[in-house]
């Protein structure tokens, strides 16, 4: 068979960590005769970012020069619905690649592509967890240059124990997260601290955990995960304590650049908390909070401003509830400064989206004056269709996006007034009856007045 060029692996900008395992296949010396004897000239392929492809082109177009896409465009390595395919279930970008290459049957391999795999289709499990600090690092622009040797790192370890690390975490994994923990505290924090303060701060684990959370609130969540692995081994594979084990393990690596790893681990959880603490806080304390009913149960709808990435999980967390609802949110849209807006629901609650985003759709289309499909399938699809990018719907993970950090999107035309009334609308909210829009016959924008 002949090879193939290869001149580029292209995926979006801020990829997830299926992707960059993806591109890590590619890449990596350990599957270089396969992948050499599928493709030519590796040695000098580039690897691009993009936000969407080039006007006027087409991903075969690029195919034919030799650009690879993964998890983006279609193809064969996307497993996303597009307007032509359905979503291919229980698959990534990733386990599309492996499959192609032969790697998913390396023994070293399997487990740690369906832990990323999983954690992909689910949004990860715990914010603690690789592809959830990934994002973070993402979310906050951190540069590929370096990303990338971090996510390669965590992922030549988990190769070299292959198997047997998603097996059972190393005993050790608690008490070295610990001592990195507490370096990263000395080593950061130490210029805002009097010499006496760090005495106290480095005393036994007990004073000096209660010393930080009197001083730095924002660093609760990363002591009390610290705590808990101390405590006993515990968590998951994932968890930044477990690979932190695993790399220190490596026979090339050892404590140094684990430590490294470690503190960029470190960084992105306290840059994140930071965002949560403060700005999702404060910005969540001036938003609206709406007693709604759904299917006859009583619930609270937040609608606000923010720039905060953290500021649906905040209104969707304890610190959101609200006494006289005696929950957090079910329902949040938020709008950022741009005029972006995201749309979030309880994913504990059997919410139906698929009409809200039609008529999203329909409304957006009519705001601009552009024709309105009859075919609701394709309305109600998770692909943005044509001449409406503004809206993507992700089914599984029950939200609506008008743009998102790895797809920029340009701001919707509709008031956050009509959107809210949609999307109560859409989930049947009692006193606002059916979708306000109607396919054949548009109407106004809200069947009833919604005050944000």
């Amino acid at each position: 068979m002949k090879r193939q060029r290869l001149t580029a692996i292209v995926t979006h900008i801020r990829p997830h960590l299926e992707e960059l395992l993806a591109i890590y296949c590619f890449l990596n010396d350990h599957f270089a005769d396969v992948v050499k004897g599928i493709y030519s000239y590796v040695r000098f392929t580039k690897v691009l970012f993009w936000d969407d492809l080039p006007e006027v082109t087409t991903r075969e177009e690029w195919e034919e020069k030799g650009y690879v896409f993964v998890g983006r465009w279609g193809g064969k390595r996307d497993e996303h619905a597009t307007l032509s395919q359905p979503r291919k279930e229980g698959q990534s970008a990733v386990t599309l690649i492996a499959d192609e290459l032969g790697i998913s049957r390396d023994p070293k391999m399997q487990k740690l592509l369906q832990w990323t795999s999983s954690r992909d289709l689910k949004l990860g499990e715990s914010m603690f967890e690789l592809p959830a600090v990934l994002k973070m690092m993402n979310d906050f622009s951190w540069s590929p240059d370096t990303i990338w040797p971090w996510v390669v790192m965590a992922f030549e370890a988990l190769y070299e124990k292959g198997n047997q690390h998603f097996d059972a975490i190393a005993p050790e994994a608690g008490t070295l997260w610990n001592k990195i923990v507490k370096e990263w505290l000395l080593r950061r924090f130490s210029g805002k601290l009097k010499l006496a303060e760090l005495d106290i701060a480095t005393s036994d684990a007990a004073n000096a955990e209660l010393f930080w959370l009197r001083n730095m609130p924002a660093l609760k969540g990363i002591l009390d995960f610290a705590q808990k692995v101390r405590a006993k081994v515990c968590g998951n594979p994932f968890e930044p304590h477990a690979i932190a084990a695993a790399i220190q393990a490596h026979p090339q690596f050892g404590y140094t650049l684990t430590k490294q790893w470690g503190f960029a681990t470190l960084d992105a959880l306290y840059q994140q908390s930071r965002d949560f603490n403060e700005i999702a806080a404060r910005d969540y304390k001036a938003a609206k909070k709406i007693p709604i009913e759904i299917n006859g149960r009583k619930v609270m709808a937040v609608v606000g401003q923010s720039d905060s990435l953290s500021f649906s999980r905040y209104a969707r967390s304890s610190f959101g509830t609200q006494a006289e609802f005696h929950r957090s949110a079910a329902v949040v849209i938020v709008r950022n400064g741009n005029g972006n807006v995201s749309i979030f629901t309880d994913l504990g609650m059997p919410l139906d989206l698929a009409p809200v985003v039609e008529q999203l759709r329909v409304a957006e289309l009519w705001y601009k004056g552009k024709e309105i499909p009859t075919d609701k399938a394709l309305l109600r699809g998770e692909a943005a269709i044509p001449d409406c990018e503004e809206w993507y719907f992700f089914a599984n993970g029950r939200m609506i996006l008008n743009g998102s950090t790895t797809k920029s999107r340009r701001a919707t035309s509709l008031p956050l007034t009509a959107i809210t009334g949609i999307v109560f609308a859409g989930l049947r909210v009692k006193g606002f009856g059916l979708p306000v829009l109607s396919v054949t016959a548009p109407q106004p924008l809200a069947s009833a007045p919604v005050t944000v």
